[in-house]
């Protein structure tokens, strides 16, 4: 079985920005870098959670997808109707061969 056979899911990554408008005051708004994302998310067990709270890092789901996405901290995934804020990306080992997303749901 192979990595991509596992990812089994699409979702929405969207990234936050902010511009000037025409007046000189500044626009704020989630730009779409990827509108169909193909991913796997797996909530967290409990004794992972009880983990990440220990560590006081607030986690209620992974997300895995290919390495070569980019995807960064702060930015917002969207699966359906439900929302969730990314507060880590890890690349493991540096390979580039997927990237495990934690993330907290806001939904």
């Amino acid at each position: 079985m192979s990595f991509l056979s596992l990812l089994n899911k699409r979702v929405k990554v969207s990234f936050y920005t902010e511009a000037e408008d025409d007046y000189g005051g500044i626009t704020h708004a989630w730009t779409t870098r990827y509108p169909s994302l193909k991913c796997r998310i797996q909530a967290m067990t409990g004794s992972e959670q009880v983990l990440y709270a220990s560590e006081k890092t607030v986690v209620t789901h992974k997300l895995f997808c290919e390495g070569n996405k980019t995807i960064a901290t702060k930015d917002r995934i969207f699966f359906g109707t439900r929302e969730f804020n990314v507060v880590l990306v890890r690349n493991i080992d540096e390979l580039s061969h997927h990237l495990e997303i934690e993330m907290i749901e806001t939904t």
